[in-house]
């Protein structure tokens, strides 16, 4: 893109400047006096004077009148076109960045602290509840084996261990 728009302004360039002798050309063939070391300048100064003898000797606008406006056109397009090409920056791409992660394996501590026995286990005291929704039960109402004592203030109820489970 870049060596397009140098290639357009190179070019443009060239015709520019010829479209401007040929302006400087007739109008110091008119006897007006052109200085041809500052070209632009000149031409600027001196395009009423070109318009006017080319209508005057053609019966309208020369041609180096339009050539040399559209290469200035051209001109300009181009240096835009270049300043926008060097304003784009190449893509980096972006490394992901690996963060280091402090780990620890588990591992059972103590392997001679693990008793292995046969057998089976059973409660000492068992009561036979039963519910229609599984949960644990963790209030039990009054007394709860034979022998104890129920107080003031004791509960009265089973609660489970879902709020929504209570018993009353």
């Amino acid at each position: 893109m870049l060596l397009i728009g140098f290639v357009g302004l190179a070019l443009s360039s060239l015709v520019n400047f010829h479209f401007s002798i040929q302006i400087l050309r007739c109008v110091s063939s008119a006897d007006i006096k052109v200085n041809f070391i500052e070209i632009r300048w000149q031409v600027h100064k001196h395009l009423k004077n070109y318009c006017r003898l080319t209508r005057q000797s053609q019966g309208r606008i020369g041609s180096a009148f339009y050539g040399y406006w559209l290469s200035l056109s051209v001109m300009l397009v181009s240096l835009v076109g270049i300043l926008l090409a060097g304003c784009e920056q190449p893509e980096v791409e972006v490394a992901e960045i690996v963060r280091p992660v402090r780990y620890v394996k588990v591992v059972p501590i103590g392997a001679a602290e693990t008793r292995i026995f046969s057998g089976v286990t059973k409660a000492a005291l068992e009561t036979d509840l039963s519910f229609k929704v599984g949960g644990l039960v963790t209030v039990l109402p009054g007394p709860a084996f034979p022998g104890r004592r129920k107080y003031r203030g004791m509960a009265n109820y089973c609660r489970c261990d879902r709020p929504y489970l209570s018993l009353l």
